[in-house]
């Protein structure tokens, strides 16, 4: 037995057919040739392990998901957003609107969303700075690019039925929350009520001469929290804002006295 598994009577090569394992990506490789799509081995490997199996699912293939795949880098992501295009230039799965799909960008800004897979400008509303950071070799030009597109589309909302003690007292607690510095900036900024913090681009923040990242990534990240009460409910009340973004059950009426 221990003369067989000798070196010289055994090996992988030998032993495990290695041509069989490449049946998994034999759907894409034919669709790939049907279509005349370029695809390397690695991007098939990448959509065979991501479920891949007709050009219907090429087609509609979401990119966010392809990018958490192993071995989905920047060139295989870009491969395959390539051939899901020329697909819909072919009218399989091609999208009627156009609405919502990513404006012209720097090729490092594109390289940091193909790796972070978005492609439409509602997919960034949730990205953070800290994401785009952590894509190797993005610099503050990029990190900036990408920001601004994020924050291109003002953020509105309906008119408040909120009563005038209501809007003080959220406001109120918007700048407990805060650092005294991100206070100071907000001031400077001309931001002194509720409605102008929602609706104020934090990229201001960012791009003023006394604040940093950390006092954008408070400020932001708050902002964030109350703006997505509103995308889900563009009617939402006061008590709704105080409940989920600082937990606090008790209601808000006329009678309540500002915050010490």
């Amino acid at each position: 037995m221990s003369e067989f598994l000798s070196d010289s009577n055994f090996s992988l090569s030998t032993k495990l057919p290695t041509g069989n394992m490449q049946w998994r990506i034999k759907p894409i490789q034919k669709i790939a040739t049907e279509y005349g799509l370029e695809l390397s081995t690695r991007a098939m490997n990448v959509l065979a392990s991501y479920g891949i199996r007709t050009v219907e699912d090429l087609a509609q293939v979401d990119m966010r998901e392809v990018a958490l795949q192993v071995g989905a880098g920047t060139k295989t992501l870009s491969e395959i957003r390539s051939a899901r295009e020329k697909l819909h230039n072919q009218g399989i799965g091609a999208s009627e609107s156009q609405e919502g799909k990513l404006p012209p960008l720097s090729r490092r800004a594109r390289e940091v969303l193909f790796q972070l897979g978005l492609e439409e400008t509602n997919d960034l509303s949730s990205l953070t700075m800290d994401e785009i950071m952590a894509i190797p070799g993005t610099g503050p030009k990029t990190v900036l690019e990408v920001l601004t597109l994020k924050y291109s589309r003002p953020f509105e909302i309906q008119v408040l039925d909120w009563s005038k003690t209501e809007k003080l007292y959220i406001f109120e607690l918007i700048l407990r929350s805060l650092s005294s510095r991100a206070c100071s900036m907000l001031d400077k900024l001309g931001i002194r009520d509720f409605e102008s913090f929602v609706a104020m681009n934090p990229l201001h923040v960012l791009t003023s001469d006394s604040s940093g990242k950390k006092t954008f990534d408070e400020v932001s990240e708050l902002q964030m929290r109350i703006r997505s009460l509103f995308s889900a409910n563009p009617r939402a009340s006061a008590d709704l804002v105080l409940g989920q973004v600082w937990v606090i059950p008790e209601r808000i009426d006329a009678s309540s006295p500002n915050p010490d």
